[in-house]
């Protein structure tokens, strides 16, 4: 609907300003399928940033296509970008990204990746961590104990119950995810013996 509309708008701006050929309708298209290219990838980039907790820095990105025309929009068109999804610079490759780089897949055909250094103070961290994890298995404690109590079980609306299971399952799940983080850190987790793997 967008793209029609976009199209009624550069036929008759074509047609008043007397331009009514064949040319200038492929060239009003070609304008339409520009932008929407390049706002596909300003709004990925800004959804990506946003889902690494980057809105408020300057990310690098790596954009990669087998369309050396998309290639070549991009990096004419790349200040407005740069500008527009707060990026610190942008890298063309043409070829696809491998999956286990885990690109952003857009529309378009092509793929996008962004690269962020951030320095970690690996005290402020792990205290960090270890904090979170505490209040998470005390947390998970207190949902356990409810839910290991049959007569909360037995007297307790089932869709509470059921809220109740989604919440362990939750904890349990950040749980493990900041202990990875504490692992990747190079520390090994104070756990409580009820938390602690077993070999």
């Amino acid at each position: 609907m967008e793209i029609l509309i976009a199209f009624a708008v550069g036929w008759a701006i074509g047609t008043k300003s007397g331009g009514d050929t064949y040319e200038d309708l492929v060239a009003a298209i070609k304008a339409v399928r520009d932008s929407d290219e390049l706002r596909e990838l300003i709004v990925a980039a800004r959804n990506a940033k946003a889902e690494m907790g980057l809105q408020k820095e300057k990310p690098s990105a790596q954009v990669a296509a087998e369309d050396l025309r998309l290639l070549e929009l991009f990096r004419l068109h790349q200040e407005a970008i740069l500008r527009l999804a707060g990026l610190e610079a942008l890298n063309f490759v043409r070829s696809r990204l491998p999956a286990e780089a885990s690109p952003v897949a857009l529309e378009s055909g092509c793929d996008l990746r962004l690269f962020y250094e951030r320095i970690i103070d690996v005290v402020v961290e792990r205290a960090r961590l270890e904090r979170d994890i505490a209040k998470a298995s005390q947390q998970f404690g207190q949902v356990d104990r409810q839910l290991t109590n049959e007569s909360f079980r037995s007297k307790a609306p089932q869709d509470v119950v059921a809220g109740a299971e989604r919440r362990r399952a939750e904890l349990a799940d950040q749980i493990q995810r900041m202990e990875e983080s504490l692992a990747r850190l190079g520390v090994v987790p104070n756990l409580p013996e009820d938390r602690a793997p077993q070999p």
